[in-house]
């Protein structure tokens, strides 16, 4: 019987809701697990649903409030959030965002990319306590981070941003410009002995020449099992995903190698164990053999293989899936548990190493409506959440399964519960947790060699296995076809691209044209009109310049004439100045005193005189 310790008795499941699917942005469950683990039964038992026990969930984060796409890390009993980025207060559904949170954030610019830290420890607070008051805040990070990874090692908390995001009117604390983006601290190490922060070496491909081509950190794994310590990290850069690795003691980072195809489905945290990389995909547990001892120089050795080739895509492809196989989990040893819980819509999955192989995969998403569906197709119901755990121990890959492309594992245990939600509860599992993770047997003892699952093969076991190999040929057929078509896909959209670029070009040059010409015709009608105008004034000026010379000349001529009469007339007005008036009396000395003479005759002619005109 396996016995779990009492520190590891708890599962913690980290949900993202999605954009318009209630007032949340976060939600954490609390999963408890049985003590001791039961045996595990020879096939996968009945699924039975039971709706998951409250208090649940113990921590739910409000819309508005809090960054999206914040990352969670669990070091000892406490969780650490942080990373992220805002959702724009004016875009999100009005009804969704608390009111509260409306009015707080108003008037307030907030950094598009936080550097805040929360810190949630589930052992200390109370359930009835409101859920801002369970987050305590710790020394805030050097810069924020878009789309984050975080991982633990050592007891200390390493987070590395993405530039994906880094683009557009987006604001970040320091960041004046998008090409000052070579000089924020994406790579940073949280101590919370001294709760400081130290900046650690940026990796290569921070941002690439080609827009589509920027870094989005989608995995890691720790890789504790060589002599140095180092993380594996995930990067997709375009349409590849490309695997890096950082010395945490040298401080060194290195690129080991482009992924081949199907390792492009590994999103989230991942496990290393025994030179294997574990991680989800396509809803399931898969395997990728890492070729750490010879990554320096494999694909220039891939490089120089297919030079000459024509196709030098497929036989990249080739010749990297031979050097690194890909293997899923087997449906062996009540392995099935994995693949016969009934499909869920809108799923997403997480996988956790708990220690001493032992592996918890956990899937969650929401059944379908019972009663509704749409043109034949399911419909979620959107008010409730399922979420499954599958344990399984010790997966192995073997050197005889090279053709199988599955890896063994043993089934040990799984649970299925069921959310109600007083609203839409759509999202996605950000992260997985358990404090305390070791599992181990009760007597403390390692697996044996047969606890590996390589058991002598039965005549069922190798008519299983031939099935195996049969539907391991078709399932590679067909995830080929998959993979060519999605390239063939992301082709055809890269030339509709080019051709909608292309015609939008034409069109802007045939505008460009267009309104060249409008503008050169308006200006030669604005010239036409312009040198009419000035004609037409010209014409106007030498109308005036003649009309006022002709009055000039009548003025002269007047002049002339006026002159000619005031000759006439000047010598007669002096004359007729130089006569006295004859109204007026001479003065007394100008008469002349007569002797009057006595005249009986009154005869006055001896004193009449002559006036003489001249």
């Amino acid at each position: 019987m396996l016995a779990l310790p009492s520190a590891a008795t708890n599962l913690y499941v980290y949900l993202e809701h999605a954009i318009g699917s209630g007032p949340l942005i976060y939600s954490l469950f609390d999963i408890a697990l049985p003590i001791p683990l039961p045996p595990p039964p020879p096939a996968a038992p009945p699924i039975e649903v039971k709706p998951l026990p409250n208090p649940n969930p113990i921590l739910q984060l409000k819309l508005g409030e809090y960054p999206r796409r914040m990352c969670c890390v669990q070091l000892g009993s406490k969780f650490y959030l942080f990373g992220g980025k805002y959702d724009d207060l004016d875009l999100c559904d009005d009804g969704d965002i608390d009111e509260e949170i409306k009015k707080k954030y108003s008037n307030v610019t907030r950094d598009d990319y936080p550097r805040d830290v929360y810190i949630f420890d589930p052992t200390t607070t109370a359930a009835a306590d409101a859920d801002d008051d369970k987050l305590m805040k710790a020394m805030m990070m050097n810069t924020g981070k878009s789309k984050p990874v975080a991982f633990v090692v050592d007891e200390k908390i390493y987070v590395l941003g993405s530039t994906f995001t880094f683009q557009g009117g987006n604001k970040i604390k320091n960041l004046a410009e998008k090409e000052a983006i070579k000089e924020q601290a994406l790579f940073e190490m949280y101590d919370p002995s001294d709760d400081k922060w130290t900046v650690l070496p940026n990796p290569p491909p921070i941002i690439c020449d080609i827009e589509n081509k920027k870094t989005e950190w989608v995995g890691h794994a720790v890789d504790l099992e060589e002599a140095r310590k180092r993380v594996l990290l995930i990067a997709r850069q375009g349409i590849y995903n490309c695997l890096y690795s950082f010395d945490l003691d040298g401080g060194q980072w290195i690129k080991c190698l482009t992924l081949p195809g199907p390792v492009n489905t590994f999103i989230g945290r991942c496990e290393l164990v025994g030179g294997f990389l574990y991680g989800r995909s396509y809803e399931t547990v898969a395997a990728f053999k890492v070729p750490l001892a010879s990554n320096e120089n494999l694909e220039e050795e891939i490089k120089e293989k297919i030079k000459n080739s024509l196709d030098k895509r497929a036989l990249w492809e080739t010749t990297l899936a031979e050097k690194c196989p890909f293997y899923y989990a087997s449906k062996e040893m009540g392995m099935d548990a994995m693949y016969t819980f009934p499909q869920q819509l809108y799923s997403s999955s997480s996988l956790l190493h708990l220690g001493n192989g032992f592996f918890c995969f956990v899937l969650s998403g929401m059944p379908p409506h019972p009663y509704i569906s749409i043109d034949q197709g399911s419909v979620e119901d959107y008010k409730k959440r399922v979420i499954s755990i599958v344990i399984f121990q010790n997966p192995h890959v073997g050197d005889d399964q090279t053709e199988e492309k599955y890896f063994k594992a043993k089934f040990v245990h799984s649970a299925h519960y069921v959310i109600n939600s007083p609203f839409p509860i759509d999202g996605r599992i950000r992260g997985c947790f358990s404090l305390g993770q070791v599992f181990d047997f009760g007597g403390g003892s390692r697996p044996t060699f047969a606890e590996h699952c390589i058991s002598p093969q039965t005549k069922i076991a190798s008519l299983r296995q031939a099935w195996d190999s049969s539907s391991w040929s078709l399932f590679k057929e067909s995830r080929i076809a998959e993979f060519l078509l999605q390239e063939e896909r992301q082709r055809a959209a890269e030339r509709l691209l080019q051709e909608e670029r292309q015609s939008a070009e034409r069109l802007l040059q045939e505008e460009r044209q267009r309104a060249e010409r409008l503008l050169q015709e308006e200006r030669q009608r604005a010239e036409r009109l312009l040198q009419e105008e000035r004609q037409s004034a010209e014409r106007r000026l030498q109308y005036l310049q003649r009309d006022h010379e002709r009055t000039v000349h009548l003025l002269r001529m007047e002049i002339t004439r006026l002159t000619v009469q005031q000759d006439l007339i000047l010598p007669f007005l002096n004359s007729f100045q130089a006569i006295s008036d004859p109204v007026e009396s001479p003065s007394s000395s100008q008469l002349t005193t007569e002797t009057l003479v006595s005249n009986p005759s009154g005869d006055t002619t001896n004193r009449m005189e002559t006036l003489h005109l001249s």
